[in-house]
């Protein structure tokens, strides 16, 4: 088993390369559980809060109308891995990237770095582009789809 989760960390450190966007934060009390530890659900906050950063990184600006008519992208999917514990006070960091884009949908990644670079979990995110009036998937804008291959720097 230790074998397997060696592995596992090695195939994570060797992507770290292709993260670009990092966002950090350090552990708030109210973050963490009853076993002190932070609760399984604050690494989706985490996750988003990083993928909005990385919108605003690649140049794309942030208001209130910004998902609803200029960017409407919804959460189709989300998924984490647990892989070691954070605490209360704790530092960390989030690394974010698109790692593929689809006709109607975009797939970010993230990794979740301690203060000492260990690896504390892995998420992985799938948002669609809405069409507002049908509430059905549109495809991706040319344009979008530009900006983010020119930040990524290679070909999705």
């Amino acid at each position: 088993m230790k074998n397997k989760s060696n592995e596992r960390q090695a195939r994570i450190l060797d992507k770290i390369k292709f993260f670009k966007a990092e966002t950090s934060g350090k552990v708030e009390f109210y973050e963490v559980d009853s076993f002190g530890v932070v609760h399984n659900v604050r690494y989706f906050y985490w996750f988003e809060r990083a993928r909005t950063e990385y919108i605003q990184t690649i140049g794309i600006d942030l208001n209130t109308d910004t998902y609803i008519s200029h960017l409407p992208l919804i959460v189709a999917h989300a998924e984490a891995d647990y892989i070691s514990p954070l605490r209360f006070n704790d530092e960390y960091r989030v690394l974010t990237r698109i790692c593929k884009i689809n006709r109607t949908s975009i797939e970010f990644e993230n990794i979740a770095l301690g203060a000492d670079n260990r690896i504390i979990a892995t998420g992985y995110a799938v948002l669609v582009y809405l069409d507002m009036k049908t509430n059905k998937p549109d495809p991706i804008p040319d344009s979008l789809k530009k900006i983010i291959k020119d930040y990524e720097s290679f070909d999705l």
